[in-house]
């Protein structure tokens, strides 16, 4: 066994530029979206030889529905424009460890990098509950590789994603840019009919459109 902090042979999980921001993953009712929600490297560039991964164990996680399975039909990560499904899994609480265990044939030459980028493959939905989010997280524990003396531990620190919202097509109200001040306020008093007494004023707000909306 080679220790990462005692051999030459090294590989360390870090952050990627490409792990996406928080987002809005709008969803179709009548076929399945598919969309990046997490990346992470892994760096031999300090390792004096190559290594070899054996196998990715990545945590999601959702909120706002009891289950994954209500939201994703699967799961894939890619690396160097391939393709790995995870294992199976169960989907039917909030949380779930995806197993990565076809990334076995994955190398990361000594002194290079690789990007892992999690996607995910979301249903086909005509409803979803307002503040659903999937989010997903590893640790270097989760990382299994080897290299020319075998099994090594793995350096660097805990990735978290962000957390990103599952919607279907329509706008979203921001935060208020502008509006009327107290001085600028219209009020009208009508004397005894309360029902006739009313102020006028008007407040601007930032609005998003997300999603097709042309039906």
């Amino acid at each position: 066994t080679c220790l990462s902090t005692q051999c030459t042979e090294k590989l360390t999980l870090k952050s990627s530029n490409e792990d996406p921001d928080a987002m809005t993953i709008v969803l179709d009712g009548d076929t399945t979206t598919e969309s990046s929600i997490f990346s992470f490297d892994l760096s031999a560039e300090e390792s004096g030889s190559d290594i070899t991964l054996n196998q990715i164990g990545v945590n999601v996680a959702v909120v706002g529905v009891s289950s994954l399975n209500e939201v994703v039909n699967a799961f894939h990560l890619d690396i160097n424009g391939k393709s790995y499904y995870a294992n199976a899994y169960v989907g039917t609480g909030k949380t779930a460890k995806l197993i990565f265990s076809e990334v076995g044939s994955v190398k990361i030459p000594k002194g290079k990098k690789v990007t892992a980028g999690l996607v995910g493959q979301f249903k086909a939905k005509k409803t979803i509950p307002a503040g659903t989010m999937i989010s997903a997280s590893l640790l270097p524990s989760d990382v299994n590789a080897k290299g020319s003396k075998g099994a090594m531990s793995i350096g660097g620190s805990a990735q978290i994603g962000e957390k990103h919202t599952l919607a279907l097509a329509g706008v979203q109200l921001g935060s208020v840019i502008d509006g009327t001040s107290a001085g600028e306020a219209v009020q009208v008093a009508s004397g005894i009919k309360t029902e006739l007494n009313y102020g006028k004023m008007f407040l601007e707000f930032e609005v998003t459109s997300f999603g097709d909306r042309s039906e």
